[in-house]
């Protein structure tokens, strides 16, 4: 005993030691001992379950006993008494499961680990780790399984070989033992699933929103779909249940119709005369086996393929991009949970009834032949589909179920959609063009190469030659390249639907992001000769709508190069971060995406719209006032009638607006666009998103201001609900229309509230105390960025609060200069998909540092260098042209 227990120690000693050792990081010295006690949570919770299922299956406790005197009073009291025990035995399970769960993800969050925004990140870590400590016991688990067919296959050969009763005696109590051992097993294999579809199922839901680009944290099952994809779920299990069972019905009446005919065509079997056709029966049993599988298979893969296409059509059609993997993510929840329940009846229903049977064969209850013997195996026949069919094919069921929507989360949805919408429409056909006199420069069916090349696409430069060798000269042959690019640019984006247009300009962006060329302009001005620019912006345009936009954008970016070589501006890959020997003149460093706004504010005002189909900085481009200078300098002929300018003066308790008209005429009238708006106090922009204006009433109490969201272009506006505020301190709009028609509105009221308004609901609720504090920040200047609003603060901390989550959380200031009390903002706003940030620290307010925040929120960086440029504290408003 004395050596069992140093063993034990050592082994014991050992495994704290390793565990230890592959789990110590310094960042949490002490999530080590948190993760050893959720591998300790997942050994106990195992040993609970056999315990568990031995109370309710062995015939040495009170449950089987029970049902075995329930069998004495006829054979429908035994099923009752069955049914009943089976439904009680799912309580105690039930209860192992959530405290193990619970624990474990306790545990986990709270070793130490963190993110990079300071949340806790090690619950579904805990978690795996009970589950593997769970599994760990499975090499006894399954010697445990095995023991039971092997004395149940031992008891057939006595019985078959004719042995003396002593021996079938023997085999029995072992079969008896048998049924525990496999009930056990089958107990734990339904915990282990379940812990398992835990992962699985967070799994899914963060595979979901790296692919769809959305926050899925939550299934809100109060939505009619939602709830709808739980109950077909539940019915999924069930209707399995109900086709396994009766799948074993239909096999045992082929079988006994086979053993009738071979007892009526071969008499003597029943005195051992002769010998039974074994293999007829065992062939019977297989071929049904497979063949009776078959439906109770398709449903279990093809259901929540079928949820998800219709409800993501569905959702596709009301707006709701993610209805269908929240739809599926109800039914795999729903599944999991109706199929722990139910196979925990089944399997603990079964082996009692045989155990019953064995207990009463023991000679309890008058014995074999009696007739609460003849109740007993009514019960186990009954309970033998339970636990031998339907019962152990459940915990598959829902680990498979978990898998398939697993494997079906990244399916390619536009790629769907487009199909949806014309079947018979190939991506190919789409991109054809016919133009015998012009160079074919469509993209080939592979997508990796221009049609017309052997090796290469054309480079601009190439494309003008083309034309120039035809009597054309440089300015219209610039015009007739542009007009070709914008043919096939039309053409791609128009034979796809809006969901597939996003993609390709996402991946283009992406890949453009990657190409690692800056390049170092001096002199803003850029004289280029006509037609060169804005052939690479068109050309950059059609390159960002073609799949093979690696292999095309080299050679644009290689076309801009030899145009610019050309007029002898100097192009450096090798240029340092920061500038040396600054002079009068502006000198920025500049990469892809500056190149691209330089270019682009040289087209005229009908390509320019028509660039927002393929750029990604389109929507960030109106609320630049330097982009709208630049194009109105540029751009004389324009049909642009003005745009908003509102100055933020912290001594004024609101904006003041103005327009600034594009047309030549100083003395324009104010707020042209916005006298469709009725309200006697006049209104002002609180704030802007994507097209849509959030106004007020410009100078009233709070209890008598009116609220607007209008659209410009359309002239339609909406009153809102009041919120219901004393104080507000702040107001902003977050508007996504690529994701969702609807927006929300975000105020900032007195107590440290949030209050939120969803167009969708169409009210105004309060979300949480966020201990906000509205004396610090800058609430009237919130930026909507990457589905978070953004504010900024005279200290040392600024707040992104997240749309979809309703978290609050940080972000860090640059930090103030020394000999300087306060900030001096001079501007705050976004532009090409970063936070960018101007503040005036030195004395000549023309010269300036534009920062720009990291994508992780880690900090500020200096991004443009700017001396001697005029600038002004102002904020443009987006407003469509």
């Amino acid at each position: 005993m004395r050596y069992d227990f140093a063993c034990v120690s050592c082994i014991a000693y050992a495994t704290l030691q390793s565990t230890y050792w592959m789990l110590y990081t310094e960042q949490a010295p002490s999530a080590w001992v948190h993760f050893a006690l959720c591998g300790l949570v997942g050994i106990i919770t195992a040993y609970f379950f056999v315990w568990i299922t031995k109370y309710y299956t062995d015939y040495k406790h009170g449950p089987v006993r029970a049902l075995a005197l329930a069998s004495s009073t006829g054979h429908g009291t035994n099923i009752i008494a069955g049914v009943s025990l089976g439904l009680e035995a799912t309580a105690l399970p039930v209860l192992v499961i959530s405290v193990s769960i619970v624990s474990a993800f306790w545990l986990g969050n709270t070793s130490g680990l963190m993110d990079e925004a300071g949340n806790p990140t090690g619950g579904l870590f805990g978690t795996a780790v009970a589950t593997m400590g769970m599994l760990s016991t499975a090499a006894y688990v399954l010697t445990m399984d095995m023991f039971g067919p092997i004395a149940d296959n031992a008891g057939g050969i006595v019985e078959m070989s004719q042995q003396p009763e002593s021996v079938r005696e023997i085999t029995d109590v072992l079969d008896a033992v048998g049924n525990t051992t496999k009930a056990t097993t089958k107990g734990f294999a339904i915990g282990s699933a379940a812990l398992a579809s835990f992962l699985l199922f967070s799994a899914y839901m963060d595979e979901v929103a790296t692919f769809a680009r959305e926050p899925f944290t939550q299934v809100d099952i109060a939505i009619p779909e939602v709830f709808v994809g739980g109950l077909l779920g539940s019915m999924l299990i069930f209707l399995f249940s109900a086709w396994a069972c009766s799948a074993v019905g239909r096999t045992a009446q082929e079988v006994v119709k086979e053993v009738r005919r071979q007892f009526i065509e071969r008499p003597g079997i029943m005195d051992y005369k002769e010998k039974p056709d074994y293999g007829r029966c065992v062939a019977i049993v297989a071929a049904a086996s497979l063949r009776e599988m078959i439906k109770p298979g398709a449903l279990a893969i093809i259901s929540p393929m079928v949820v998800g296409v219709v409800f993501r059509i569905l959702g596709y059609y009301t707006g709701q991009s993610l209805l269908g993997a929240k739809v599926v993510a109800a039914m795999l929840m729903f599944a999991t949970v109706s199929g722990i329940l139910m196979a925990l009846f089944l399997n603990t229903a079964g082996g009692a009834w045989d155990n019953a049977k064995k207990y009463i064969e023991t000679g309890a209850y008058g014995g074999k032949g009696s007739d609460c013997h003849k109740a007993a195996v009514t019960g186990d026949t009954v309970g033998d589909p339970f636990k031998d069919t339907a019962g152990p094919s459940i915990h598959v069921l829902i680990k498979m179920l978990a898998t398939i929507t697993l494997v079906m989360a990244p399916e390619d949805k536009e790629r769907f959609f487009s199909t949806l919408q014309n079947p018979k429409r190939k991506i190919k056909n789409s991109m054809k063009m016919e133009q015998p006199a012009t160079p074919n420069i469509t993209p080939s069916k592979d997508n990796s190469s221009i049609k017309g090349t052997k090796k290469k696409p054309p480079t601009p430069q190439e494309l003008i030659s083309h034309y120039q060798s035809q009597g054309l000269d440089s300015q219209e042959a610039s015009i007739k390249v542009i007009e070709d690019l914008q043919n096939v640019l039309f053409r791609v984006i128009a034979s796809n639907s809006r969901g597939k247009k996003d993609k390709l300009v996402g991946e283009a962006s992406r890949k453009i992001d990657t190409v690692n060329t800056r390049v170092a302009v001096v002199d803003m001005k850029l004289d280029l000769k006509p037609g060169y620019a804005e052939t690479f912006a068109i050309g950059v345009a059609s390159a960002s709508a073609f799949r093979g936009v690696e292999t095309v954008w080299p050679h644009v970016v290689g076309g801009i190069a030899q145009i610019w070589n050309a007029q002898n501006i100097s192009m450096d890959r090798n240029l340092s971060s920061g500038p040396s020997g600054r002079t009068g003149q502006a000198i920025m460093i500049m990469d892809e995406k500056d190149i691209m706004i330089e270019i682009l504010h040289r087209l005229p005002l009908k390509s320019l719209l028509i660039s927002k189909c393929v750029c990604r900085l389109w929507n960030h481009l109106i609320s630049d006032p330097i982009f709208i200078s630049n194009y109105s300098r540029r751009n004389p002929q324009h049909h642009v009638s003005g745009f908003f300018l509102q100055k933020f003066l912290f001594l004024e308790q609101y904006s003041k607006l103005e327009f600034i008209t594009c047309e030549g005429q100083d003395d324009a009238a104010p707020e042209p666009s916005l006298c469709f708006i009725e309200d006697d106090q006049g209104v002002c922009i609180q704030h802007s998103c994507n097209g849509l204006l959030l106004c007020s009433s410009f100078r009233c109490h709070e209890d008598d201001r009116k609220y607007y969201i209008c659209k410009p272009t359309t002239k339609q506006y909406h009153q809102l609900p009041k919120p219901g505020c004393k104080t507000v301190f702040g107001i902003n709009i977050a508007y996504d229309p690529t994701i969702s028609p609807h927006y929300k509105i975000i105020c900032v009221c007195d107590s440290n509230a949030i209050k939120i308004y969803d167009s969708a609901i169409g009210s105004w609720r309060v979300s949480g105390n966020h201990q906000v504090s509205p004396h610090v920040l800058l609430f009237k200047r919130g930026v909507f960025l990457n589905r978070a609003l953004h504010w900024i603060s005279r200290g040392a901390l600024a707040l992104r609060f997240d749309i979809e989550l309703e978290r609050m959380l940080t972000m860090p200031m640059p930090p103030i200069p020394e000999g300087r009390s306060e900030r001096r903002l001079g501007y705050f706003g976004e532009s090409g998909g970063h936070l960018c940030l101007i503040e005036i620290n030195g004395p000549i307010t023309t010269c300036f540092d534009v920062m720009r925040m990291e994508s992780d929120y880690s900090g500020w960086s200096i991004y443009i260098y700017i001396i001697n440029v005029q600038q002004q504290e102002c904020e443009i408003h987006r407003s469509p042209f």
